[in-house]
């Protein structure tokens, strides 16, 4: 478990308690994103869950901005796949993708930084957000803000798709 930071770049109580009012993966997710574009603005954000684990793909469950996402993407394709291989923050610079790695993203800029944050609760990989900015590179302290987002989101969005299993099963 990472050592807790004496000072949070991010208001970390007042987004936990916006997470718990939730209970649904899509309304946790649609407070995730509306947090990461609060925290970096000219930021595009979608937040992914893995509905299935027995049959991996990524859902995107919310997105912000002037992008369109499919909404269902193969688990091991492009960024997202590196993502479910790595189980780490990724950095991906335009210049060095091609457009096949970003495809489930129909956007019109080539000139582009994608970073990644997975969502891990202990060793299970329940989604990942991905931030898109067209206008700069990501900066270490937006990288810093969507690390410590994604901590915190990880058990919400876990926690939201167990509630949302068990109440499909008893229906």
């Amino acid at each position: 478990m990472p050592s807790p930071r004496t000072e949070s770049p991010i208001p970390v109580i007042q987004i936990a308690a916006e997470l718990l009012a939730q209970s649904e993966v899509g309304q946790r997710a649609r407070v995730v994103a509306k947090w990461l574009i609060e925290l970096l603005p000219g930021t595009t954000a979608v937040v992914y869950a893995i509905l299935d684990q027995e049959n991996p793909s990524w859902t995107a469950m919310t997105k912000t901005g002037e992008i369109t996402v499919g909404e269902v993407v193969e688990f091991n394709a492009g960024t997202l796949g590196a993502v479910a291989e790595s189980r780490s923050l990724q950095v991906f610079d335009g210049a060095n993708l091609q457009r096949e790695d970003f495809s489930h993203l129909d956007i019109r800029h080539t000139d582009l930084t994608l970073a990644y944050a997975p969502l891990l609760v202990d060793d299970l990989l329940v989604g990942a957000i991905e931030l898109v900015n067209v206008e700069q590179s990501i900066s270490q302290e937006a990288l810093e803000v969507l690390q410590e987002l994604a901590e915190l989101a990880s058990p919400a969005i876990a926690a939201a798709l167990n509630y949302e299993n068990e109440r499909n099963i008893n229906l």
